[in-house]
C-alpha cells in the first residue's frame, strides 16, 4: 500500500479508520528537504515520520491514528522555525567506480549558499552487468530526505591485471630445481594466492597490485640449495665473497724456465747464471790487480840496475 494511497483501513471487527489526516502529515514531511532545517529537529521529526508510516498498519483505534498525525505535524511546525532555504546548485554528477564495485552511498552536494554536505543517495535499480563490465551509463537517484532527483553519469573502469596474469604464467613455468625447499614453497604459495585473486569476480585493483607485489618478492627470494649440490665427488660451489677475502689467495711459485743443455745436462737457471757472473768478475779483478803489482815490481828492479 502506498504512503499516500491509504485513506481508510478496516479493523479486525469490521470497522474502518480515517487516515486522511495522517496521510496529509506524512505527505507534507516527504516534500521537505532535510538540508533546509536544523539537523537535530529533522532527526526527531524523521523518527515520528517512520512511526506514522508503520502505524497505519498497526493502529487499533481512530484516536491512535489521529495522535500519530498530530505528533508529526508538531514536529514539522517546530522545524519550520529554523527554515533556511537551500537548493542544490546542480543535480548532475559523474560517478567513477571500478568493475564489480557497488555505487557510492553518498554524493557531495553544493547548495545555493555555497555550503556543501554529504547526501545519502537512494539509487534506482541498475542492471548488474552494467556494474561488472567496463563502460558508462546514466542512472537516476533521489537524495534521501529531500524531494530532489539526481542524474549520474556512471563510469565503470576496468581492472589492470594483465601484468599479474603474465607473472603467473612466467613464474609458474620457472625451473626451481636446485633451490631450497622453503623458498620454492613460498613461491608456490604466492602463485596460488595470485590465481585466487584473478579468479575472484569481486577483485579490486588494490588486491591485484598486492598479489603482484607478493609474487614478485617470492620469485626473487628463491635461494640456491648448496647443501643438496655438495654430493660425493662434487665440490661445493665457491662463495665469491670468500674467494675475494684478503689473505686467502696463494702466491704461485715462479715457473721453472731452465732448459736441458745439448749434452743432456740441465742449463743453469737465471738465478744460477747471475751468481756465476758475479764470481767471474771477482776473479778477473783479482788477476788484474796481481798483474799490475808484478809490473810495478819489475819496473822498480830495472830502474835500480840502470842507476848502478
Amino acid at each position: 500500500i502506498g504512503l499516500s494511497e491509504v485513506i481508510f483501513l478496516a479493523d479486525k471487527s469490521g470497522g474502518t479508520f480515517d487516515f486522511s489526516s495522517l496521510n496529509t502529515a506524512i505527505g507534507a514531511f516527504e516534500m521537505l528537504s532535510r538540508f533546509d532545517y536544523d539537523s537535530a529537529l529533522w532527526q526527531a521529526a524523521d523518527e515520528v515520520y517512520r512511526k506514522a508510516v508503520t502505524g497505519r498498519g498497526t493502529v487499533k483505534s481512530q484516536s491512535e491514528a489521529d495522535a500519530l498525525a498530530e505528533a508529526l505535524n508538531e514536529k514539522i511546525e517546530a522545524m519550520k522555525k529554523t527554515y533556511a532555504k537551500k537548493t542544490p546548485l546542480s543535480l548532475s554528477f559523474v560517478i567513477r567506480t571500478e568493475a564489480g564495485k557497488a555505487l557510492p552511498e553518498t554524493v557531495t552536494v553544493t547548495f545555493s549558499d555555497r555550503t556543501t554536505a554529504e547526501a545519502e543517495v537512494i539509487w534506482d535499480a541498475a542492471e548488474k552487468e552494467k556494474l561488472t563490465l567496463p563502460g558508462s551509463f546514466t542512472l537516476n537517484g533521489t537524495l534521501a530526505g529531500t524531494p530532489y532527483t539526481i542524474m549520474a553519469s556512471v563510469v565503470v573502469e576496468g581492472l589492470s591485471d594483465a601484468s599479474l596474469r603474465h607473472l603467473v604464467s612466467l613464474y609458474g613455468a620457472l625451473d626451481t630445481e636446485g633451490c631450497t625447499a622453503s623458498s620454492v614453497s613460498a613461491l608456490q604459495s604466492a602463485l596460488e594466492a595470485a590465481k585466487a585473486v584473478l579468479n575472484d569476480s569481486s577483485r579490486t585493483q588494490e588486491s591485484v597490485d598486492a598479489a603482484k607485489a607478493a609474487l614478485t618478492a617470492a620469485r626473487y627470494a628463491l635461494a640456491v640449495d648448496y647443501a643438496a649440490a655438495d654430493g660425493p665427488g662434487e665440490e661445493k660451489p665457491e662463495d665469491p665473497a670468500e674467494s675475494d677475502a684478503p689473505g686467502t689467495t696463494d702466491t704461485p711459485n715462479p715457473p721453472d724456465t731452465s732448459a736441458p743443455s745439448p749434452d743432456g745436462t740441465s742449463s743453469p737457471s737465471a738465478g744460477e747464471k747471475g751468481e756465476n757472473t758475479k764470481l767471474g768478475l771477482w776473479i778477473g779483478l783479482s788477476i788484474g790487480v796481481l798483474v799490475l803489482a808484478a809490473a810495478a815490481v819489475l819496473t822498480a828492479v830495472v830502474l835500480k840496475k840502470r842507476k848502478k
